[in-house]
């Protein structure tokens, strides 16, 4: 340093070489410490909230309890059911497995799995992910049993018969487990051995499932009256068969009873508000007894639940086409009707060329021209010949409503129609 060389040169005193004083460090300042969340007032307020509707703002809430670690299987659950609501069918799978992982295989958890895996068409995961669980958790009945319906869904129908043999050794008299089995026999097409096995189990108890089998094997013999009698047993002895329900609706519908159909598939929305196919066969029992309005209140809610549907827009122009309401025939509805006709040929891919949803739409838009001149008239002719007119009739009901079936499906699961499950 120059102050030291100074120094030295001039004889001076030896340099003093203390340490500098070190200038004071500003004090850091400590993060704030995050209170803990209350993962248990979370939970509840989402339940809560979802309870009453809130759909988004539960599933924030029980999003909150995941981010604090929780592993409780309730909320996965609910959770799981909220995306499935919000059409989350990816976050649906994810938190339905981990509701049935943390859960240790509850049989409630593995339903829901099941109805989301089927709407995904994931079977094979599914049976991959319960083999890896079964494998986990060593021998839980509720697990192998999920296991065996999985490899029916996924076509493994020789693998699930096994499988669910094995498992009837260990419990003879598990009519659970003898229903697998005639589903195992159902899917393989043996309607013989389907049908002796549910036999067994109708001998050991009185049984909703075992009679809802037993109808889909009259079906499928076209035995429609057979059918009907053994839904309508199934439904009274468990109101919660959403399908025996609406299978019974359409077969009530087919027979010319649209009273009986609309009550049996108000039953099934009790039972589960949220199943789309019964929306749509709710619509045309509607269309069919003339009450359009309803109709199309059926329709629209079923596009709530599968936004993707092009019949369900198919069916609101039809159904708006004949809406005429109790008062003088107006223009608007028929506007409507050529809306939705030219969505639904949007979404088939169908710009030209789609006979029949150009009929109908070539005709909604003849009524709704001739109402807009007729009123236009009667305003050019002033307000002292302004009288209503009722204009050109709608085609009468029933007559050309039929919905196009969609391309790619066989009879019987069109959702634009009624739908056999």
């Amino acid at each position: 340093m120059v102050v030291t060389a100074c120094a030295v040169a001039c004889g001076g005193g030896q340099v003093r070489h203390d340490a500098v004083p070190k200038a004071p460090e500003a004090a850091v300042a400590a993060s704030p410490v995050q209170p803990a969340v209350d993962v248990a007032a979370v939970k509840a307020n989402g339940l809560a909230m979802l309870t009453g509707g809130d759909i988004a703002g539960g599933r924030d809430q029980l999003l909150g309890a995941v981010a604090a670690g929780t592993t409780d299987p309730v909320v996965y659950y609910n959770l799981a059911v909220a995306d499935m609501k919000m059409r989350d069918w990816q976050a649906a799978e994810d938190h339905a497995r981990k509701a049935v992982e943390y859960s240790k295989g509850s049989r409630k958890a593995l339903a829901l799995l099941e109805r989301v895996m089927q709407k995904t068409g994931r079977t094979d995961l599914m049976v991959a992910f319960l083999e890896g669980l079964n494998e986990k958790l060593g021998e839980v009945s509720d697990v192998r049993m999920a296991l065996v319906r999985a490899k029916i869904a996924a076509g493994r129908t020789t693998e699930a018969l096994t499988e669910a043999t094995e498992l009837l050794c260990k419990d003879e008299a598990n009519t659970e487990i003898m229903k697998l089995i005639a589903r195992a026999y159902m899917a393989m097409n043996r309607s013989d051995a389907a049908r002796f096995v549910l036999a067994q189990v109708l001998e050991i108890k009185k049984d909703g499932e075992a009679l809802d089998m037993l109808a889909h094997l009259a079906l499928s013999e076209g035995d429609e009256a057979r059918a009907a009698v053994l839904f309508r047993q199934a439904v009274d002895l468990d109101s919660r068969l959403v399908d025996a329900h609406n299978n019974l609706g359409v077969l009530l519908q087919s027979m010319g009873d649209s009273e009986g159909a609309m009550k049996e598939f108000e039953a099934a929305l009790a039972a589960d508000p949220d199943d789309f196919a019964v929306r749509v066969n709710l619509g045309n029992a509607y269309r069919r007894s003339l009450d359009f309005a309803r109709a199309v209140e059926a329709y629209k809610a079923a596009l709530a639940l599968e936004p993707s549907c092009a019949d369900c827009y198919f069916n609101l122009g039809v159904a708006e086409l004949e809406n005429r309401g109790s008062g003088p025939d107006e223009p608007s509805h028929y506007r409507r009707a050529m809306e939705y006709f030219r969505t639904y040929k949007e979404m088939r891919k169908t710009p030209k060329g789609d006979e029949e949803a150009d009929k109908y739409y070539d005709e909604a838009r003849r009524m709704a021209e001739k109402l807009e001149q007729e009123a236009a008239k009667m305003r050019e002719a002033g307000p002292a010949k302004e009288q209503g007119t009722g204009g050109e009739a709608a085609p009468p009901a029933g007559q050309g409503t039929e919905v196009a079936p969609p391309s790619g499906q066989g009879p019987g699961s069109q959702p634009g129609q009624e739908v056999v499950k």
